[in-house]
């Protein structure tokens, strides 16, 4: 189960004492003494923005230590990063991660990990489960929660636990002028797989609405 919201957070080791939300011009890093690869901030200082924006940030969540967090730049979505939570201060309103297991996807070198206005969301905590049809499994003891919806019967839920299979989702190495739209991957461990920039490889790759 997972938060369907993106948030908005508000720096890396800390809130900065600038606006750094232009587009252009030096102001647009003036908060660069707060990035940080390992520690993200969100007490709602900056305002979320978009339609429909949920209501909390890291103060007023719920534990999330051992969640999986997903964040990306927020500016221009050129890096992505996924990984565990390590900590998380409710009090001060900062989480820090597992950065030896994060998977770091595209990173763009003008924005080195978390900062003002990155957007992230969170997944597989129990305190997520509030909805029929959501599922959380828990890894440490093994068991798997489900809430089915009330018009689904047990005996016609089918649970299935191998995806061994199903690694990933597309393989686009060495592809070239490509251009998905509009299509939904599930049950894959990793959704996108492709040669970052040192090789060049793969130009061209164009994937739009593909949740």
């Amino acid at each position: 189960k997972y938060l369907q919201h993106w948030y908005v957070a508000d720096g890396g080791s800390r809130v900065p004492s600038c606006d750094p939300s232009a587009e252009e011009g030096p102001d647009r890093f003036c908060d660069e003494n707060t990035w940080s690869f390992n520690t993200m901030t969100d007490v709602d200082t900056f305002p979320e923005s978009g339609d429909p924006q949920p209501k909390g940030n890291l103060k007023t969540l719920p534990d999330l230590v051992g969640a999986i967090i997903i964040a990306s730049s927020g500016r221009n979505g050129f890096w992505n990063m996924q990984a565990e939570v390590k900590t998380h201060d409710k009090e001060a309103g900062k989480i820090t991660i597992n950065t030896q297991e994060a998977n770091f996807y595209c990173r763009d070198p003008t924005f080195p990990g978390f900062r003002a206005f990155a957007h992230y969301y969170v997944a597989n905590k129990m305190a997520f489960l509030d909805s029929p049809g959501e599922y959380y499994s828990d890894e440490s003891t093994g068991l798997l929660y489900v809430w089915k919806p009330d018009d689904v019967e047990w005996s016609d839920i089918e649970i299935v636990g191998d995806a061994s299979d199903q690694k990933i989702a597309l393989d686009l190495t060495d592809k070239s002028f490509v251009e998905l739209s509009g299509l939904t991957f599930s049950f894959f461990e990793e959704m996108l797989k492709e040669t970052y920039p040192t090789s060049r490889s793969s130009e061209h790759i164009n994937v739009n609405n593909c949740p």
